[in-house]
């Protein structure tokens, strides 16, 4: 499965008034099947695809389910920890975490090599789960929430 994208023209006379066009549409013609970049850009095919978007969409799964898992267990939260005063933080501390990441994540991706940076948002993103199953007390909960919203967001942009 080869994922080569093909622009056709329904009318063949319309890109004779853009000549730079034909150049666009001509880059991937010549290119060797065994090649794995054309002008910088790399070329994904078969199994690899299928893996990289199987990673985008867990990433974005996870994401998704840490931001409302603190719904699900705010009963377990109370009973271990017996501070119903700072409950809503618990709730709280991811999306602000997040939020407060997205604006230099995406810089960062603008700028900067994509895989390393999502990598690191993954480690960011596990050290904060890792704090928040091993939290000894509700601060270090809040703790681990806020830094798995960070990584959270280089996920979700990612």
């Amino acid at each position: 499965m080869d994922l080569t994208v093909k622009l056709e023209h329904e009318n063949s006379d319309e890109h004779l008034n853009h000549p730079e066009a034909d150049a666009n549409l001509a880059i991937f013609d010549d290119v060797p099947a065994e090649q794995d970049s054309v002008d910088g850009l790399r070329m994904v095919h078969d199994f690899q695809w299928v893996l990289v978007c199987a990673t985008l969409y867990v990433g974005a799964l996870i994401y998704g389910l840490d931001t409302t898992i603190a719904a699900d267990i705010q009963t377990a939260i109370v009973e271990q920890f017996d501070s119903v005063e700072r409950l809503t933080w618990v709730g709280t501390a991811f999306p602000l975490g997040s939020v407060c990441a997205v604006l230099p994540t995406a810089a960062l991706y603008a700028n900067f090599n994509l895989k390393p940076l999502f990598v690191a948002s993954i480690v960011v993103f596990e050290i904060g789960s890792a704090l928040c199953g091993a939290a000894p007390s509700m601060d270090a909960l809040i703790v681990g929430r806020a830094i798995a919203g960070l990584g959270g967001s280089g996920l979700f942009l990612g």
